[in-house]
C-alpha cells in the first residue's frame, strides 16, 4: 500500500502537469501560428523562398513583388519548434542568397500568431510585434 505522503505527492504532480497542459494550449499558445515573408524587392520581381522544419519540406515557392508566401502550423508544447527557409533573388550580376531561421519561439513572439518578415534589397527584416516596428537582421550572403 503507498504512503499518504506518497500519493499526495502523485496527486500534486498530476494537478501541475494537467494546469501547466491547459495554460499552454488555451491562454499561451494561439491556435495556429502563421509566417509571412513579403518580397519588397523592387529592382527583382521574383523571390525564390524554400522553407523546411524538421518534419516538413515545404517545397520551392516563388514570391513576386510585393506579394507574401505564408505558412501556417500548431507550435508543439515544449516549444522547440523551428523553420528555416533559403531565399534567394537575381540582383543582375550577382545572385543574393540568405538561409536564416524563419520561425522559432526565440525569434518569434509566442503569444501573437503571426511572424512576419520582409526582403528588401539590402536584406531581411522582422517586424517585431512588441515593438511594433521592422528591425533589420540579415544581409543577403553572395
Amino acid at each position: 500500500m503507498a504512503r499518504p505522503h506518497t500519493t499526495l505527492a502523485i496527486f500534486l504532480i498530476l494537478i501541475v502537469v494537467l494546469f501547466e497542459s491547459a495554460v499552454y494550449s488555451l491562454i499561451i499558445i494561439p491556435d495556429k501560428q502563421t509566417v509571412h515573408i513579403t518580397n519588397n524587392i523592387s529592382s527583382s520581381p521574383i523571390l525564390n523562398v524554400h522553407c523546411k522544419s524538421g518534419d516538413n519540406d515545404l517545397g520551392p515557392q516563388t514570391v513576386r513583388h510585393n506579394q507574401e508566401y505564408n505558412f501556417s502550423f500548431h507550435a508543439n508544447i515544449p516549444l522547440t519548434t523551428l523553420f528555416w527557409c533559403g531565399v534567394n533573388w537575381n540582383g543582375g550580376n550577382v545572385i543574393n542568397s540568405k538561409i536564416f531561421d524563419i520561425y522559432s519561439t526565440k525569434i518569434c513572439w509566442i503569444k501573437y500568431s503571426d511572424c512576419r518578415w520582409y526582403a528588401s534589397t539590402d536584406g531581411l527584416y522582422f517586424f517585431d510585434n512588441k515593438k511594433n516596428e521592422l528591425v533589420f537582421k540579415f544581409g543577403w550572403d553572395h
